[in-house]
């Protein structure tokens, strides 16, 4: 007949017997890693080849998802042939500066958090068609496509730039030359 105690003492403590991977571990000396296999693992060249595969694979898949989210925010704002923004300038936090056209004609506006505010109309001629010179430039970069992505990459490494956009300097003197002739 079993008999049970009313104390934690008198009842007889429960012995496990110790799984392998316990024994194992009891065997290791000190400063070692346990192998099962009995050896030393060695890093093979395949698999480095398939870590730097994986690695590419992933770096360009980043590549064209920007590439595509860039391409659909384009084609979502559209571009207004007549409506334009020459020119942008930070004035500090959520306040910038614009110059904004349609047709030859040219405002300076400024915009906050609260609203966009007319400052003035740009009367120098030769300044707002440099800065349309610029804007189509700047325009027709961005429609080259790949060829115009490749050539900001060859900048970025040190090639020669292209041609310097004119300023109005530029073309007032361009403009007293061709008066003189």
């Amino acid at each position: 007949m079993p008999s049970f105690g009313l104390w934690a003492q008198d009842a007889e403590p429960e012995v496990q017997a110790p799984d392998a991977h316990t024994l194992v571990e009891r065997n290791i000396p000190l400063g070692q890693t346990a192998n099962p296999a009995g050896g030393q693992q060695a890093v093979s060249l395949g698999s480095i080849v398939r870590v730097v595969l994986t690695l590419l694979l992933v770096v360009l898949g980043v590549y064209f998802a920007a590439h595509f989210l860039k391409r659909s925010m384009r084609q979502r704002t559209g571009r207004d042939s007549f409506l334009k923004l020459l020119a942008s300038a930070p004035l500090g936090t959520g306040r910038s500066v614009h110059v904004v056209s349609v047709g030859s004609k040219a405002w300076l506006v400024g915009s906050a958090e609260h609203g966009v505010n007319l400052i003035g109309e740009l009367d120098d001629k030769e300044t707002v068609d440099a800065m349309l010179l610029a804007e189509s430039l700047k325009s027709s970069e961005e429609s080259a496509g790949k060829l115009g992505d490749f050539r900001a990459i060859l900048r970025r490494f040190g090639a020669a730039p292209a041609a310097p956009v004119p300023g109005p300097e530029d073309i007032r003197k361009r403009s007293e030359r061709l008066k003189g002739i």
